[in-house]
C-alpha cells in the first residue's frame, strides 16, 4: 500500500495511485464491473469503454478520451 507523505510536489501522483489501488482490490473491482453490467444491460445502445489508465482518464489519455468523445457527439 502506498503511503502519503505531505510533500505537495508529490500529492497528486501519490494520492491518484493510492486510489488506483484502493479501485484494483475486491470491493473496487466488483463494484465496477457491476456499474458496467448495469449499464449494458440498461442502457439500449450503451457502449463501456475500458481504458488502462488512472483516475483522471483525460489527464492520462487525452487523445483516445477527446477522441470517444468526438465519437459520441457525432452519433445521430
Amino acid at each position: 500500500m502506498t503511503r502519503l507523505t505531505r510533500d505537495p510536489r508529490t500529492a497528486l501522483p501519490q494520492m491518484e495511485q493510492v486510489a488506483d489501488e484502493r479501485a484494483e482490490g475486491g470491493e473496487g473491482r466488483a463494484w465496477r464491473r457491476q456499474g458496467m453490467e448495469q449499464l449494458r444491460s440498461g442502457v439500449r445502445d450503451g457502449r463501456v469503454v475500458e481504458m488502462d489508465a488512472g483516475h483522471h482518464l483525460f489527464l492520462h489519455r487525452p487523445d483516445e478520451v477527446l477522441q470517444l468523445v468526438r465519437d459520441f457527439l457525432r452519433q445521430p
